[in-house]
């Protein structure tokens, strides 16, 4: 069983029209630095794109489809983790992954 890293919810955002927040910078920002950590970890290049071709194979399978966006983040990260037998820092990933986003989680100009 995956673990998460503890979440506390700062800001609560209703942005039906997609204009209050930029998203997509802050997804960006945490795939960013997501792999730049599971590099530092694997001891070979992983980009940002492998990343999320990784989560992206894994949302259309049988026991990870309908399951939250989070899920499937975690589960790429292990996964990639598990190539250097390293899924012990599963959640040390997860956690620079959240922290990069929520600090890139801004409104609007």
């Amino acid at each position: 069983m995956l673990r998460h890293a503890s979440l506390r919810v700062s800001h609560v955002f209703l942005d039906v029209d997609g204009t209050l927040v930029d998203l997509r910078a802050a997804f960006r920002a945490g795939n960013e630095a997501a792999a730049a950590r599971l590099t530092e970890i694997v001891g070979r290049l992983i980009t940002p794109s492998y990343l999320a071709n990784v989560r992206d194979s894994i949302t259309v399978e049988p026991a990870f489809r309908g399951r939250p966006a989070a899920t499937h983040r975690a589960e790429a990260m292990r996964r990639i983790l598990a190539t250097a037998a390293r899924e012990d820092a599963t959640d040390e990933v997860v956690a620079a992954y959240v922290a990069a986003r929520n600090a890139a989680l801004g409104a609007y100009d």
